[in-house]
């Protein structure tokens, strides 16, 4: 076997792992999810996320993993902009974070500092809410549409053709 055959063999069989027996709209919905629940604005807790919706809705744990680690900088890369709209939507006063105000909040008061940042999160994670809804429905919709482009549906085997009447 040449370098090429082996190579395209394992592609395939990683691709394969991927795509295991899920249907386009059934890909479209783990990759999905895992891309939303990958940005969440809340540390630590993307991965138990995914794991759980991964088994309660039947989706695709792997993939929805690899998607997570994808989009994993854009977590902290989101974090600014979620706080300032949340806090414009609640109306509140922009918190000035930085890690410089954090360190100096934490070593003189730490509850006040964490009193500070769990108002910070709320705002980030009300307003990862907000875009996730419209933003979740239109890329689901897109990768379902491509999707049920490029892969084809697996033909029913009757009963009678298998042997088992």
């Amino acid at each position: 076997m040449t370098i090429s055959v082996l190579k395209n063999k394992w592609v395939q069989k990683f691709i394969d792992l991927f795509r295991q027996g899920l249907t386009p709209k059934e890909l479209s919905l783990s990759i999905t999810s895992a891309a939303l629940i990958g940005v969440i604005p809340v540390l630590g807790v993307s991965t138990a996320l995914i794991a759980f919706s991964a088994l309660k809705f039947r989706l695709n744990l792997a993939l929805m993993v690899a998607v997570s680690y994808i989009v994993y900088p854009f977590q902290f890369a989101l974090f600014v902009p979620y706080l300032r709209f949340g806090e414009w939507l609640f109306n509140v006063e922009g918190s000035g974070l930085t890690i410089d105000s954090m360190k100096a909040a934490f070593s003189t008061n730490i509850l006040e500092a964490l009193g500070d940042l769990w108002v910070a999160n709320l705002c980030a994670l009300f307003s990862w809410v907000v875009i996730s809804i419209p933003a979740g429905f239109a890329m689901y919709w897109v990768l379902f549409q491509v999707f049920k482009l490029f892969i084809k549906p697996k033909p029913v085997v009757a009963e009678e053709e298998v042997g088992l009447s």
